[in-house]
């Protein structure tokens, strides 16, 4: 039987460990927060671009593209984001369980796993790749830094 000494040490480790996941808890839950914030200040110029892009493809009803034509699923490509911390568990789990339905879907469909190419972007989505049965091309996330990214914009 563990002494009286030993059960208060515990106690107060456990106590610790509390205050430190508590801290932990709070700055994902203020990531979070910065990041919806920031998608909801992209929401006016989204609609703005969805209004251009509406106006001009009505305004030229008549172009023909091959963008057009209904054709049969035969390959597809998904990329899928997750994040690259084990803070976000409940996110990362619904992302991997999406993707699961959604390549589950085209595998209803007749497709096979060399038709569906999957590029992973974050770590844990990575991590947990090797479960799927599909093609990964390569993990992309290790090129999309702020300098390629300038780069890819010009």
């Amino acid at each position: 039987m563990p002494s009286l000494k030993e059960i208060k040490t515990r106690i107060a480790s456990v106590n610790s460990t509390r205050k430190i996941t508590s801290a932990m808890k709070m700055v994902a839950s203020s990531k979070l927060h910065h990041a919806q914030v920031a998608i909801e200040n992209m929401l006016p110029y989204e609609n703005m671009l969805e209004h251009i892009l509406k106006t001009f493809l009505i305004s030229t009803s008549d172009s023909n593209t091959p963008f057009d034509v209904v054709r049969p699923v035969n390959r597809i490509a998904l990329v899928v984001f997750s994040s690259n911390s084990s803070l976000c568990g409940g996110f990362n789990a619904n992302i991997i369980k999406t993707a699961q339905g959604v390549i589950e879907d085209y595998y209803a469909k007749g497709l096979t796993k060399d038709d569906i190419i999957i590029y992973p972007i974050g770590g844990r989505l990575l991590k947990r790749w090797r479960r799927w049965v599909c093609g990964v091309l390569e993990h992309i996330s290790h090129w999309l830094t702020s300098q390629t990214l300038k780069y890819v914009a010009k």
